[in-house]
This record gives structure tokens, sequence and C-alpha cells, in this order.
């Protein structure tokens, strides 16, 4: 089976510029959204996740990035802007004292540049984390006795409550919900892939995350030789296949990343 498709509803704009160009284009949000109709793709479960990249043009609050049924309500998901400069993620228990909630202060200024975020609940080891741009940034821990799941459509870029939209005004991109838990090494490669040249804590070649480009990262990319069926890292030139002109990109970083 396949997730439903979103409806995309309000003012938007499409086939605006993303974070980068392998990325492709995404939508730009201004009193609209995406309406995404329930199913069990979407339904925050025990080891579920959702990422996505994003970029305010107008920081305003609350804003809701995403969400799943009202904050209050049990089993809701929400990533919200509060405040004009703080930004986190969070499911809500069955009561408002026992969510799982895992946040980060940043600045409105830091808001209104594309950053990559990242929201894991794993119901395996109790605890609720938040990534900004493949770095943890916050967590939360919660019992799985207070688990509760609910059956309203996923929203993006606003907020499903009559009366309260609380619309985010900016772009989203690659929005991504897994029914399990993504770890730190596949969200930090999930950032770097979209291979922006300023990237902080990417560096090209680097595909064990190590900090150096060496060896270890040689064998890495002859391992994975070849053709590529989907996103594939050692594929640094994005040709859609490990090759020699990757093994010429890797050497070119050749030694500790800046």
């Amino acid at each position: 089976t396949t997730a439903p498709d979103g409806v995309v509803i309000g003012t938007h704009a499409r086939n605006q510029s993303s974070a980068s160009p392998v990325l492709g284009r995404c939508i730009a949000f201004d009193d609209g959204g995406v309406r995404v109709p329930f199913s069990e793709w979407t339904q925050p479960s025990a080891n579920f996740s959702v990422e996505m990249w994003a970029k305010a043009v107008a920081v305003t609050a609350p804003a809701h990035l995403a969400g799943s049924s009202r904050d209050l309500s049990s089993g809701s998901f929400k990533f919200v802007i509060y405040g004009g400069n703080w930004i986190g993620a969070g499911r809500q228990g069955t009561t408002p004292s026992n969510g799982a909630d895992a946040g980060t202060a940043t600045t409105a200024e830091s808001l209104q540049v594309w950053h990559h975020y990242a929201y894991v609940h794993d119901g395996n080891s109790g605890l609720a984390r938040f990534f900004v741009d493949g770095r943890l940034v916050g967590s939360g821990s919660f019992s799985m006795d207070d688990f509760a799941t609910n059956s309203s459509d996923f929203m993006i870029a606003l907020h499903d409550v009559p009366g309260f939209p609380y619309p985010f005004r900016g772009m989203i991109d690659e929005v991504a919900f897994y029914q399990r838990a993504i770890g730190a090494d596949e969200i930090l490669d999930h950032y770097c892939a979209a291979s922006i040249p300023s990237l902080p804590r990417c560096c090209l070649g680097d595909l064990n995350h190590d900090h150096s480009v060496d060896g270890a990262d040689i064998g890495l990319l002859l391992y994975n030789w070849g053709s590529c069926d989907s996103v594939c890292l050692a594929d640094l030139n994005s040709d859609g296949s490990v090759n020699g002109g990757d093994i010429g990109l890797l050497l070119s970083g050749w030694g500790p990343c800046s």
C-alpha cells in the first residue's frame, strides 16, 4: 500500500527554489498548507520520525510547520514555532503533562535561513529527540504507559483547528514521515545529502562522519560501487552511480575536514 496524496490548500506558490538544487523545488506557504489524509503512514506511533527542510520568510508565533490533531489532544503531534524565536517538536501523551517534547531555543534570524529539522519518537528507549541540521539539540523522556494515538489528517504549514490556523509563512520541502525511530547517523546522512557547500558538519567524501576523508571512506565507497537504486550517499557527484568520478571527488577532499 501507499500513503494517500496530500492536497494543497490556501495561499501558496509552487516551484520555488529549495535549500539546494539537489533537493529540487519546493512550495512557499502564506496562509496555505497541505492536508495529507489520515493513514497508517502518518499516524503517530510508538516508534516514528518526522523530518523536513524549512525556511521562514516572516517569523510569526505560534506557527505550525507540521502537525497531527490539536496540540493538547491525546496522541497529537506538532512541529511549531513559539515566541518568534523558539522552534520545537513533540507528541502529546494521554495528559498534557505526559507528552514527549524535545525542543531548542534559537534566534529569529536563524529561522530565516534553510534548516533541516528531525523529530524522533523512540518507544524502545522511551526518548523523544529533536535534531537541527544533523545535530541533537533536545530530548525528553516519556513512558509508553502514557502512549496515545490519533486518527487525524497530517497537516503541513497549518494548524488543523478551525479559527486558529497559525500558518507558517515560508518554504517547506522534503517532508518525510517514518514508522520507525530513525538514527542520528541516518539524520546526518540526510542533512549532508543536500550537498550544500556551506553546510557545517558535512565534508564531501567523509562517508563515515568521523571528520576525516581517509581509507575507511574509500572502503565504504567501494562497498557501494555501481548503480544506485535510490539515494546513494557514496554517489558524490549525483550521477546515479558510484564510480571513478566519485573516487576523484573523494580524493580531492583527502585529509581532516575543515
